[in-house]
């Protein structure tokens, strides 16, 4: 590998963007939110940096980075907003992250079909408070919207808040371009269901920039809906609020916000005088009836002031305060979400919680379900942990909820990612002939391997 040659030539022949002795710009990209290297943050501990960064400005030099890496056997790992939670923008010190930030155009590529044509190094928020100011939306509000790019949610498989009602990030994509690791680019166009071969645009799916480099983006887009009704309610338990809300998706009625908490994130996030779990949401357009409010109640039963859902939505995504919040008073936070069929819910939920717990520096944990499908949810676990225990417990944490829940017949993710830790759950939830396709996918588009990503565990 002749890094420094690379880099000359990639500012000298081709004038891109680039950095490798300046160690307080690699330094800015040593970390996401993964809480081990937060912890590292915050404790001053030194985390090794990229060995240096390539920041293309257009999709073509993005295939020149791409084709002069692997000339030069080069190690790329893909850097978008940097929000992830596990480690998976982390490079290691032999790595050079190629940065899509300047990949962030917005504009309109056909208003009457309501698609959007965006840059993949766009931020969510921004793609968001744009299509607000046109009239439209997209409705894809994952926690991390302020700090995620639009690459970088489809390459984790991203779900956002309103996804019971509007799907996730793949039911958003008509087209795609995306880099090769040999220097093409694929061009997929934005037509209704055009992808006549949905592995073309799954190769970027989920692959955490292993398998291709995103760089244009056509979204399918909704105008702004004019009515909505929001509610809230409290329901005696948690296995009930998951009872009924089973009956309500049965009914057919998928609210487009819907989220129910359990009895210890209801008393977290609400502070209530009675014991129970919190459901929560709003009906918009079609759905925000009379009709469908009655079955609320009549499925719900108690209703609660609106003023607690506003002061939970106006919070929602306030993550990282609360993180570093937490860290200075020597405690961590690490989520887990998982994918359960509607018979398996309840099981998995109740065996982790009390499994979970029994791990000694695992101080709480408390669960919600903010994804709901006629299958099944997504259910999302929030951890409190002894900062001074958190390195020499994590392990066991994690094969202890993962390994419960595949046990239980539910799956070991649902919009996170692989990253640095669920490699090893992955292949085993997978199984070896999927694992070995997936090698033969990954030898065949990157034969030199230079794109370092999720994958890159599952296929070794």
């Amino acid at each position: 590998m002749d890094k420094v040659n690379f880099f000359k030539k990639l500012r000298m022949v081709y004038s891109i963007e680039s950095y490798w002795i300046d160690k307080s710009i690699l330094k800015m990209y040593s970390r996401d939110y993964w809480p081990l290297l937060v912890y590292k943050h915050v404790e001053n501990i030194d985390i090794e940096s990229p060995y240096g960064i390539v920041i293309p400005k257009t999709e073509d030099e993005v295939v020149k980075v791409l084709r002069l890496a692997s000339e030069f056997g080069i190690p790329l790992r893909v850097y978008g907003g940097g929000s992830g939670v596990l480690g998976g923008a982390k490079a290691g010190e032999d790595e050079v992250i190629i940065d899509l930030s300047r990949l962030n155009w917005i504009r309109w590529y056909d208003k009457r079909s309501r698609i959007v044509d965006v840059g993949s190094g766009a931020y969510m928020a921004e793609v968001e408070s744009w299509l607000n100011n046109q009239g439209y939306t997209s409705r894809h509000y994952p926690q991390s919207i302020n700090v995620a790019t639009i690459g970088g949610l489809i390459s984790t498989y991203s779900s956002g808040q309103y996804s019971t009602g509007y799907g996730n990030i793949e039911d958003m994509i008509l087209g795609i371009h995306y880099a090769t690791p040999g220097g093409e680019l694929i061009k997929l166009k934005p037509v209704p269901r055009g992808n006549i071969l949905p592995i073309l645009m799954g190769v970027v799916f989920g692959s955490e920039g292993s398998l291709g480099v995103i760089t244009r983006v056509y979204l399918s887009v909704y105008k702004k809906p004019k009515k909505s009704i929001k509610f809230i309610y409290l329901i005696d338990s948690f296995e009930k609020a998951i009872e009924q809300a089973y009956k309500l998706i049965e009914y057919g009625v998928y609210p487009h916000l819907l989220r129910i908490f359990d009895e210890y994130e209801s008393m977290l996030n609400f502070g209530l005088d009675r014991w129970g779990a919190v459901a929560l949401g709003i009906l918009e357009g079609g759905l925000a009836s009379k009709d469908n409010m009655r079955l609320l109640d009549k499925l719900f039963g108690k209703k609660l002031q609106l003023g607690l859902f506003e002061k939970w939505y106006n919070s929602r995504n306030d993550v990282i305060r609360y993180i570093y919040t937490l860290f200075k008073s020597g405690l961590a936070v690490e989520t887990v979400e998982l994918s359960a069929p509607w018979s398996k819910v309840i099981s998995i939920y109740n065996d982790i919680r009390s499994r979970v717990l029994e791990i000694e520096g695992v101080k709480t944990a408390t669960a919600h379900i903010g994804h709901f499908y006629n299958s099944g949810v997504g259910l999302y676990f929030t951890l409190t942990i002894e900062l001074n225990r958190l390195k020499s417990i994590y392990r066991d944490i994690w094969d202890t909820i993962e390994y419960i829940c595949m046990k239980h017949g539910g799956a070991p993710l649902h919009h996170h990612g692989i990253g640095k830790v669920r490699g090893k759950y992955v292949r085993e939830f997978l199984g070896i002939n999927s694992i070995n396709l997936l090698a033969s996918i990954k030898r065949t588009i990157d034969p030199k391997n230079i794109l370092r990503g999720g994958l890159e565990k599952l296929v070794q």
